[in-house]
């Protein structure tokens, strides 16, 4: 049947759940970043050691917000393809004559 569109929830959960985790992973990664000591690399380093540290937590923790992001609206839309299947199911059962589902 062309057109139909079958989903399987356990996969949009399990989507989900992995760009959650990656928002985790990412968030541990910024604040490794924050925390790396840069004046172990002396003077001549330390400064440009700081910035490329510093850009690449901010990117790191801009990478979290996106990952969590992305898991917020995968579960938003698990959850109003739920409540969609549902609300079909319902007017579909009540297409047939009482007594007979």
């Amino acid at each position: 049947m062309s057109g139909q569109v079958l989903v399987n929830f356990a996969e949009v959960l399990s989507a989900a759940r992995t760009w959650t985790e990656q928002s985790e992973a990412l968030h541990g990664v910024a604040g490794s970043l924050t925390d790396a000591d840069t004046s172990c690399f002396g003077p001549r380093v330390a400064t440009p050691a700081a910035t490329f540290i510093s850009t690449w937590a901010t990117e790191a923790q801009r990478l979290e917000r996106v990952a969590a992001d992305h898991a917020e609206a995968i579960r938003g839309t698990g959850a109003a393809l739920a409540m969609a299947d549902r609300f079909v199911t319902g007017d579909v059962v009540g297409l047939f004559p009482a007594g007979t589902t």
